[in-house]
C-alpha cells in the first residue's frame, strides 16, 4: 500500500452496523409468503442484488429484531459459506423494509469519516478477499462474523484520493451495467422475434385467419381446440393493435395474391394427414383483394408472411407446427460434440495465463447472462488438449450446458475447449444459422426431455443429440437470419466492450485502491488558480 494511507479498523469509520438475527429469533416457522424481504447471501451479486428466490417475514417479526434491520445503500456481507463477496443492498420495487438473514451483515460507512463508495470497492479488491478467505484457510465451513468485521484492517488514502477512485471505478461500472441492460433489452427483442416465428407460429396464424377473411366461423370444423383456441388469441391480438384495419387489408391482399399465383387449390382430405386445412367454402370464395392495404405494411408482410404456410400438421415430438416443417434429431441438424476436463490432479495440464493456452470454458463462465463467450477463468495447455483429445470447438458455434445446470447457451467468439457438461452444436445444416440455433436452446423446454423428479441430473449427452429440432423453410430461416444477425451483432460489440471495461476496471481498482496509482495534482473547480 502506499506510505500515505491511514490504517484503521471498519468500526472506527461505521456510522451503523447489524448483524444477523440469532437463530433462536428468526426460524423457518417465521417466514411468510409476503412482508418484509429478507437479504439473504445468495442475493449478494455485486452493486446491485439479484432479487430471485425471495423469503419474507411479517411486519410484527421485522419490528422484534431491530438489531438486523437493514437499508438501501448498506453493505452486506455473507457470513457463512461463499464469504468474501459484498454487496451494496439495492431496492427491489414493492419493498421499503429490509432484515438481515440469519447469515448476513450489514455496514453504513460514516461519510464524514470515508467515501462508502471507496469501502465497498475495497472489500471487492482480490486482495481484501484473499484475506478474509485466509482466515478460515482450515475451516471446513469457513466463516465471516461480526466480530471479525468490526476489527477489519483497512486503509483509506487521502478523502480526495478516495472520492476520485471511487468516482473513476463507479462510471466503469455504471458503463459496464448499461451494456448489460442494453445487452438484455437486444436478447428480448430477437428472443420475441423467435417465439413470435418459431413457437407461437403467429405468421401461420395470420395467414390463416386471412385466408377465411379473419372470421372464425370459416374455419374447419375438424380443426382441434387447441388450434382453435390460438386463433382466437391471434386474432385477438391483431384487434387490439392501433393500425389493425391496416394490417388485415395487408393480410387479406397478400392471401388474395398468393391464392392467385397457385394453379389449383390443394386438396387435402386423405385422413392419413395429419394436416389441418380452411374449408371448402372458403377455398371456394377467394379473399378479394383490398386495395386500401399500407403499401409499407404489405411489403413488410410479403417479405415475411409470403414464406409461411397457412396450414398445420401434428408431429408426434413437438406437436401441431407450420405444414410442410421438417423435425429431426439435434444431432441431424449440427455436428455435436461433448467437452472434456483432463486429469484435475496433474496441474501441468491447467494454466490461468491465457497466452499460448487454450480457453477452457465451465458453466460458471457461461453464466451473467451473456450471449458470446471467448474467455474463460481457466485454461488448458496446447499439450494437454492434444495428448488428451479435448475437442475444440470452431468460432461461432453454439454451446449448451446440460449438466448440473442445464440450458445455458453460449455463441463462441473464437476457437475454445469446453469441459464435459457442456455440448457443442457445430456446422449448423439445413440453412441453419448460430443465431436460430442459438435461440432455439434458449426457449427449448428441456422438461420435455425426461420425467424424473431432477431432470437436471438426468439429461445425458444420448438425450441431447436426440432432442427434437424444428427446421422450418430455408426462405423462412433466411428471412430469420436477416432480421436478427444486425441484433446479434450489436449485442457483440457491446459484449466486447463490456469485457475490455471489465478488463481496464480490474487493472485500475488494486492500483487505486492501494494508494499506487495517484490522482493528478491539479486544481479542482472550487480551488483558485493564482
Amino acid at each position: 500500500m502506499g506510505s500515505n494511507l491511514l490504517l484503521t479498523s471498519i468500526s472506527d469509520i461505521a456510522l451503523e452496523m447489524g448483524d444477523a438475527p440469532f437463530g433462536s429469533n428468526l426460524k423457518n416457522s417465521d417466514y411468510t409468503d409476503d412482508g418484509v424481504l429478507v437479504v439473504q447471501g445468495r442475493n449478494v451479486t455485486g452493486r446491485t442484488f439479484t432479487w430471485s428466490n425471495n423469503r419474507y417475514v411479517s411486519l410484527e417479526k421485522y419490528n422484534s429484531i431491530p438489531r438486523s434491520h437493514c437499508f438501501v445503500g448498506d453493505l452486506i456481507f455473507p457470513k457463512v459459506g461463499t464469504i468474501g463477496k459484498v454487496g451494496r443492498l439495492s431496492a427491489c420495487e414493492g419493498y421499503d423494509k429490509y432484515i438481515l438473514s440469519t447469515n448476513t451483515m450489514r455496514l453504513r460507512v460514516d461519510p464524514k469519516k470515508a467515501n462508502p463508495l471507496f469501502v465497498y470497492y475495497y472489500f471487492t479488491w482480490t486482495k481484501t478477499v484473499n484475506l478474509i478467505q485466509a482466515m478460515n484457510s482450515k475451516s471446513v465451513q469457513p466463516v465471516f462474523n461480526f466480530t471479525t468485521l468490526k476489527k477489519f484492517p483497512i486503509g483509506l488514502p487521502p478523502r480526495r484520493s478516495q472520492d476520485f477512485s471511487a468516482k473513476i471505478l463507479d462510471s466503469i461500472d455504471n458503463k459496464i451495467e448499461l451494456n448489460q441492460k442494453n445487452n438484455q433489452t437486444l436478447e428480448k427483442m430477437a428472443q420475441a422475434l423467435f417465439k413470435s416465428w418459431f413457437v407461437d407460429f403467429d405468421p401461420v396464424f395470420d395467414n390463416l385467419l386471412a385466408s377465411i377473411d379473419f372470421n372464425l366461423d370459416n374455419l374447419e370444423t375438424s380443426l382441434p381446440d387447441e388450434l382453435i383456441q390460438k386463433a382466437q388469441r391471434r386474432l385477438a391480438a391483431l384487434n387490439s393493435l392501433h393500425n389493425a384495419a391496416e394490417c388485415k387489408a395487408s393480410l387479406s391482399a397478400l392471401a388474395h395474391e398468393l391464392q392467385a399465383q397457385r394453379p389449383a387449390k390443394e386438396v387435402t382430405k386423405d385422413a392419413t394427414q395429419a394436416a389441418v386445412q380452411v374449408s371448402e367454402k372458403t377455398a371456394e370464395t377467394p379473399v378479394k383483394a383490398n386495395l386500401n392495404a399500407n403499401p409499407n405494411i404489405l411489403a413488410q408482410h410479403a417479405n415475411t408472411h409470403a414464406h409461411f404456410p397457412n396450414e398445420f400438421e401434428h408431429n408426434e415430438q413437438l406437436g401441431w407446427i407450420p405444414k410442410g416443417w421438417g423435425v429431426d434429431k439435434a444431432e441431424k441438424v449440427a455436428d455435436i460434440a461433448i467437452g472434456k476436463t483432463p486429469p484435475r490432479k496433474q496441474k501441468e495440464w491447467f494454466s490461468d495465463n491465457p497466452i499460448n493456452n487454450k480457453v477452457w470454458v465451465s458453466i460458471k463462465d457461461m453464466g451473467g447472462n451473456k450471449t458470446f463467450i471467448g474467455d474463460s477463468s481457466e485454461y488448458l495447455t496446447s499439450e494437454s488438449v492434444s495428448k488428451f483429445n479435448v475437442k475444440v470447438v470452431p468460432k461461432d458455434s453454439v454451446i449448451l450446458s446440460f449438466k448440473l445446470t442445464l440450458g445455458r447457451v453460449c455463441i463462441t467468439k473464437c476457437d475454445l475447449t469446453t469441459n464435459e457438461a457442456i455440448a457443442h452444436f457445430v456446422n449448423p445444416k439445413h440453412s441453419m444459422s448460430k443465431e436460430y440455433v442459438y435461440l432455439y436452446l434458449k426457449c427449448f423446454d428441456y422438461g420435455s426431455l425426461g420425467s424424473t423428479s431432477s431432470i437436471a441430473t438426468a439429461v445425458n449427452s444420448k438425450i441431447i443429440k436426440a432432442m427434437p429440432f424444428l427446421v422450418p423453410n430455408k426462405t423462412v430461416l433466411s428471412s430469420f437470419k436477416g432480421s436478427v444477425e444486425n441484433i446479434f451483432f450489436k449485442m457483440d460489440t457491446l459484449g466486447s466492450e463490456t469485457t475490455s471495461l471489465t478488463k481496464l476496471r480490474d487493472t485500475l481498482l488494486p492500483k487505486l485502491i492501494s494508494g499506487e496509482l495517484q490522482i493528478p495534482d491539479v486544481a479542482t473547480d472550487d480551488e483558485t488558480v493564482d
